[in-house]
Formats: C-alpha cells, structure tokens, sequence
C-alpha cells in the first residue's frame, strides 16, 4: 500500500465569508489575494471615468436631440416623446451598467450581483442594476474590503517585522543578544 501524506494546509483559514442578503447567500474573498484590491481600485476608478464620459455624451446627445427628450403640456400631461432620443441615451446607460455588473463580478465571482440583488432578479431575471444599486453594492463591500486589507497589513507587518527573530538588523548583534533573543528573553 502506498504511504499518504497530508499537509497542515490551513489557507480555508484566509477566506473572507461576507454575507450578500437576507437569505444568507454568501461570497468568499480570499485574504491572501493580493489582486482584488488593485481590481476594486481600478473599477473605481473605471467608474469615475465612465461618469465623466456618460455627462459628456449626454450633452453630445441633448446638442443632437434637444434638451428634453419627453415634451410636457403646462397641464403636465405627455405631449410628445423623441422615441430616438430615449432609444439611445438609455441603450448607453444600460451597456454602461451591465459592463459595471460584469466587472464587480469579475472581482468578486460569478453571480456575485445575483445573490446580493436576489429579489430583483427574482423578480425579473434580466435585471440590469442601475447606478444607485452599483452605488448601494460598493457602500456595502469597501468597509469590508478596508477592514481585510487592514487586517492583512497587520498580519504582514507582525510576521515580517526587524524583531522577529531572524529578522534583518541594522547592526550586529553581540554573542549576547543572541543568546538572550534564541532564549526568549528581553
């Protein structure tokens, strides 16, 4: 019979469980991913740049269509409605918003939006987040984030710091450091 070998692997011990809803669906973030963080950076930066974008084709669309794209009566009632103009500045919101959705789960996992917006898509399966849900789901995850990348710094800073021992000096130590420090002694 062949001998077996296990590790003491305890890296499920790194694993963020953050709960997304009021039905318990859940994501895991994985501490030890160096990579989310740059991820969600970058997203928020993504974001702020497609908002400056959205404004300026807006404004590209109100110069080819007019300021309002739904006419009103002074008695409030719907007289006309440019059918081109709404057509494409809510086909450029809505493509804007999936490749948000697709980003965040991108970051987070697959189906990531599905289990936090659970009754929405319940709902209608082929909700569309729009910006102020985007906006609710980052409200909610970035204290998260912050509190695990706060985490890890302290983890890295304890486990590599100049006093553990074997940890680089800025001098040499005397035979009696040594001996003092290998003793546990201050």
């Amino acid at each position: 019979m062949a001998r077996e070998f296990r590790t003491s692997n305890q890296q499920e011990e790194n694993l963020a469980k953050v709960f997304l809803n009021s039905e318990d669906d859940f994501i895991y973030i994985n501490e030890k991913d160096a990579s989310i963080f740059d991820k969600f950076a970058a997203f928020l930066k993504w974001l702020e740049g497609k908002d400056a974008d959205l404004d300026r084709k807006e404004t590209e669309y109100r110069q080819k269509f007019g300021n309002e794209v739904i006419t009103r009566a002074d008695d409030g009632s719907i007289e006309n409605v440019n059918a081109d103009a709404f057509v494409e500045l809510s086909r450029l919101r809505t493509d804007t918003y999936r490749e948000a959705a697709e980003q965040i789960e991108s970051i987070f996992g697959a189906g990531t939006l599905h289990k936090y917006f659970r009754k929405f898509y319940e709902i209608n399966p082929d909700f569309v987040p729009d910006d102020e849900c985007i906006y609710d789901f980052l409200e909610e995850i970035t204290p998260v984030l912050n509190e695990l990348f706060a985490d890890r710094s302290k983890r890295i800073a304890l486990k590599y710091n100049r006093d553990r021992k074997g940890g680089k000096r800025n001098r040499f130590r005397s035979k009696e450091e040594i001996i003092r420090d290998s003793m546990g002694r201050k």
